[in-house]
């Protein structure tokens, strides 16, 4: 049979509330060896605490404080063994001691806490009552107090020192005495206090601020000295860092395209209409009177942060960008292609700053946050794409979060009722020059940069099909490989937190010398685009490249689809990845587990197809579900997980039971976006940098629709029915633990038709994020979005598996499962599961 192209299938289902409560617990945490000499141990302890006071008291005298008022403590705790300190007996909301802090330092841990002024009688008690402490004798019982293990685990508390607070690469901590800018992150409620020590420190703040849930950021000119006793005094500096610069030079690429061509060109271009999607090029500004993008981009829509830098381009590198997003095969067009109307619009805003520019006013704040701010402030109702195709290089590249990743997830965040879609560059191999012998440790051993491992971003990787050398010479990668400098997060100490990249495309190739190692840079092996400057085509190479290209890809999707949420459209380009032969080839040494994790560590889910992320075939559906839940709710007082969602699929089971024992592929992305909590780096637990999650589940073919609902479900296990089955990993590309990971969840199931004909059911389940550790109950009942994409590929010429579905669908949206229906109602005998809300 012909093949026949479809629109995707948006189902309208409504989903059953099933009541619903995730299986915990897990292993205690293991016991320090015993203090000896405990009331000794105690008594250095409250001695360290005394000095700490003393020396902050002494400070404050002398910066001329009348009656000081003191604004809490902040110390630095050491383990006294490799089992750490037992952080869990001071994590409690409101208690005396707060943790603000933790890392491994070989084999032992360091954590910063913080002593609240009014608490500091109740931990000097607790003390007391810790060094008298000796289970079995009179008046002790058999409960250790308050705080013990903690105690127990730390060797000394000392007053809290730069070296302690700095997270960054130590070895780009400003020197002693050496002026320098600071990255400071400081309690949320004390801007006022560190801004008016600072004035009597003859410190120099800049304007402006970010401030996210728990802790807002500043930067300050400061000795490290000054620094030291500014946290001394205030107790309100949680962490130093260096400050995030987003500052680009660039290599200018012409070549010989002839002036006229473009113009011819430009004949047949109509501008975009009046509510087309925008793709926001945040970069060093474009030139808006380039003839090719002159129709897309008007020049009140070029803005800049700073006038001094100015809004068309101090460089070609945004113009370079703004082509490749706008014209997908810019070479087709210059030989002939026409053009027509242009689906998506530009926008520009210059947020890179030349070395020598002066900086922006308020850079305190973000310079992404101020340009979007910008953008949305004159015209706010728009579809956009934001395009950030540059990297923070002086910054830690391990994966854990900055405040440039942390304010790209919370503006894409959105605070879920205004959602927006970033794509970000994975960055590049920085090497000058560059070596052929180099590649690819190069490329495993460099981190991606921030804010590349944002989790709600889309962030893109370099990969090339750039195969022919223009001068008939060798070529350093092959068709499909990973790119000369694409960097990877193989490297990340802190990868298991996310995937990423999420994709990757075309970011150009390098030739080499015969007999030499040295690496050619051609014009000729990137990507065509247009240019500012000498001539108006060149090329643009490495993940600036690659993450033009996908921006306009997402963007041509917002335009044929504008029902569609932002976080459908992440889903849809990773939906549709597939990873080519050299890059299986690449890992095809590697054993199981550790092949598909190198796999996704440098090259993501792979390239995406936008025509697969744009439609749907006979042989080839894709389903599509926008919904929301509530993932928290209060139950006794206590904030928990809330129902799941349980979606009865309409499944084409005759056409897949007629294939019978031919293999089908099954493939289901959840894309959502989530809240951050930038510190949770901090604390060594970035499962709580996410303000929820969510996971899902297919029903499997054996299961019933009851079954795959109780399915390690705790709510259900007093409900005197036997446990349900394992679900079986089979066939899964990834598996449910490896795809829980960041906030788009992807896999791929292959194998027998008639096996994927019994599976026509999915659940959507909460998990828990820093949302449910917040005592005050404001994120309980919280509704948050997300998109869920399904879809089958059958052999060519077989079934239209398209149409019976879509007859499907229209049925089920009538209909109501009744053993379904009664379940939601159900009143679960598990103690902390109340009646299902709706």
């Amino acid at each position: 049979m012909a093949k026949t192209i479809y629109p995707h299938l948006l189902l309208d289902l409504k989903a059953y509330s099933i009541p619903f409560t995730p299986i915990g617990g897990g292993p205690k945490p293991p016991k320090p060896p015993t203090v000896p000499m405990r009331a000794r141990h105690a008594a250095r302890l409250r001695d360290s605490i005394e000095r700490a006071l003393d020396a902050q008291g002494e400070n404050l005298k002398n910066l001329g404080v009348k009656s000081p008022e003191r604004h809490g403590l902040q110390l630095t705790a050491k383990s006294r063994s490799k089992i750490g300190l037992r952080i869990d007996p001071i994590q409690k909301s409101g208690g005396p001691i707060e943790l603000l802090s933790l890392r491994d330092e070989g084999q032992r841990q360091r954590g910063i806490v913080y002593l609240p002024e009014e608490k500091l009688d109740t931990v000097f008690k607790r003390l007391e009552r810790y060094g008298s402490y000796a289970k079995g004798k009179p008046n002790n019982g058999s409960r250790p107090p308050d705080g013990f293990w903690f105690f127990e685990s730390a060797a000394d508390l000392t007053a809290t020192s730069v070296e302690d607070l700095w997270f960054g690469d130590p070895e780009t901590r400003p020197r002693a005495g050496e002026e320098a800018e600071w990255e400071i992150w400081i309690r949320p409620d004390s801007t006022q206090i560190i801004r008016s020590f600072a004035r009597n420190l003859q410190l120099r703040c800049s304007f402006g601020q970010i401030d996210f849930p728990g802790v807002s950021i500043m930067r300050i000119h400061s000795t490290s000295d000054s620094i030291e006793r500014l946290a001394l005094v205030t107790g309100a500096i949680l962490e130093l860092r260096p400050c995030s610069s987003l500052v680009l030079e660039v290599l200018n690429l012409n070549n010989s395209t002839a002036f006229k061509l473009s113009n011819k060109v430009k004949e047949g271009i109509e501008p975009p209409a009046d509510d087309a999607p925008r793709i926001c090029i945040l970069d060093s500004g474009v030139h808006d009177a380039h003839p090719l993008l002159a129709p897309a981009l008007p020049p009140e829509r070029c803005r800049t942060l700073n006038d001094a830098w100015g809004a068309d381009g101090w460089c070609s590198h945004g113009t370079n960008v703004a082509g490749i997003a706008l014209y997908p095969n810019l070479k087709a067009v210059l030989a002939g292609g026409t053009v027509g109307r242009l689906p998506v619009a530009l926008e520009s805003v210059t947020v890179l700053r030349p070395r020598s520019g002066p900086k922006y006013s308020t850079e305190a704040a973000g310079v992404v946050a101020s340009a979007v701010a910008m953008v949305e402030a004159a015209e706010e109702a728009k579809r956009r794409v934001f395009c950030l195709a540059a990297a923070d290089y002086d910054c830690s590249a391990d994966g854990a979060p900055t405040s440039f990743s942390a304010s790209v997830d919370q503006l894409a965040w959105g605070q879920n009722a205004s959602p927006r879609l970033f794509c970000v560059a994975a960055g590049n191999v920085l090497d000058d020059p560059l070596k052929a012998s180099g590649y690819p440790t190069r490329n495993e051993q460099s981190g991606i940069p921030s804010p590349g491992q944002a989790l709600n971003a889309l962030t893109i990787g370099g990969c090339t099909f750039v195969s022919e050398h223009p001068h008939g010479g060798g070529l350093l990668v092959k068709h499909g490989d990973l790119a000369p400098t694409a960097r990877t997060s193989l490297s990340w100490s802190q990868k298991r937190s996310s995937i990423k990249p999420d994709v990757v495309y075309e970011a150009g190739n390098c030739g080499i010398t015969p007999g030499s190692d040295d690496v050619e840079s051609l014009p000729e092996l990137g990507v065509l685009t247009t240019h500012k400057g000498s001539g108006l085509f060149g090329t643009l190479m490495e993940t600036s490249a690659a993450t033009a290209a996908v921006s306009g890809m997402a963007g041509r999707l917002m335009a044929a689809n504008p029902n569609l949420w932002p976080e459908t459209i992440r889903g849809l380009i990773v939906h549709s990845t597939d990873w080519t032969d050299s890059m299986l080839a690449r890992v095809a040494h590697l054993e199981n587990q550790e092949r598909i994790e190198t796999l996704l560590a440098m090259f993501g889910w792979g390239v995406p197809d936008e025509k697969n992320a744009n439609r749907s075939a006979s042989d080839h559906l894709t389903m599509i579900i926008q919904d929301e839940m509530v993932p928290l709710t209060v139950r006794s007082g206590e904030i928990r997980t809330n129902n799941l969602s349980y979606y009865e699929l309409p499944w084409p089971v005759a056409a897949l039971a007629d294939l019978g024992k031919v293999d089908v592929e099954l493939r289901v992305t959840l894309s959502y976006f989530i809240e951050p909590d930038v510190r949770a780096g901090s604390m060594q637990n970035l499962r709580k940098y996410p303000s929820h999650r969510f996971g899902f589940d297919l029903k499997g073919p054996d299961d019933t629709h009851i079954d795959a609902v109780r399915r390690s479900n705790r709510a259900f296990s007093s409900a005197g029915q036997p446990p349900v089955p394992t679900r079986t990993e089979r066939g899964w590309q990834l598996g449910s633990k490896l795809r829980q990971r960041g906030s788009i969840h992807h896999d791929r199931w292959c194998g027998q038709a008639r096996e994927l004909a019994r599976q026509g059911g999915i659940r959507v389940f909460p998990k828990g994020g820093w949302w449910a550790d917040q005592q005050n109950l404001n994120y309980a009942d919280v509704s948050a979005r997300f998109s869920l994409i399904i879809s089958i590929q059958t052999p060519e010429n077989t079934v239209d598996i398209y149409s019976q579905t879509r007859s499907a669908a229209i049925k089920l949206a009538r209909t109501r499962n009744e053993s379904l229906t009664a379940l939601e109602r159900i009143e679960t005998t598990s103690p902390v599961v109340s009646k299902s809300r709706r």
